[in-house]
């Protein structure tokens, strides 16, 4: 269960407040974007309402729950994890509240992975198509050099004019 943070201004702050989180660019507080969301693990029990089984944050219920990132080889179990999932962050903590939680993403990082795979096979089709028309072209400009050495052959062009079409094929090889 999830919850997106709160529009009204005060009551945002108090979120922002309690999630206490660092943006990891500037080094200062972490203002969530407006489709961020809080998982549920953050809330008291007594900050939900049940309605049969669904469940909705009270109004003006604000996270109190902190999750602090559990170092890698450190496995706790019961109370020893419990205390430190529920102790606040210090005020001057440059920690930020993860537990595989990322709240300014609203798709896992798996979607966005696929689309990259998605653009870049996108992005091939497209280069394979522009080495296509460049052939087309090459092609067209070879035949219009042949055409020209024809009508040069057959005294059918001045050597002005021959001159003026040759520059327009100009780079161009005849085969």
């Amino acid at each position: 269960m999830v919850g997106k943070f709160p529009t009204d201004t005060i009551q945002r702050s108090k979120w922002i407040r309690a999630v206490n989180r660092v943006d990891p660019r500037s080094k200062k507080i972490w203002i969530p974007g407006p489709g961020a969301i809080l998982c549920s693990k953050h809330f008291q029990e007594s900050d939900f309402e049940s309605y049969g089984i669904r469940r909705k944050l009270k109004k003006g219920a604000v996270p109190s729950v902190s999750l602090y990132k559990i170092p890698q080889g450190v496995h706790l179990k019961g109370k020893a994890r419990q205390k430190i999932l529920k102790q606040p962050l210090p005020d001057n903590s440059q920690e930020v509240a993860t537990e595989d939680h990322n709240y300014s993403l609203k798709t896992p990082l798996m979607i966005g992975a696929e689309k990259l795979a998605e653009v870049q096979q996108m992005l091939q089709v497209s280069k394979k198509r522009l080495i296509s028309v460049k052939n087309y072209r090459m092609i067209k400009k070879r035949k219009g050099l042949r055409l020209i050495d024809a009508l040069v052959e057959e005294k059918l062009l001045s050597e002005e004019t021959e001159c003026l079409l040759r520059a327009q094929f100009s780079g161009i090889s005849p085969w």
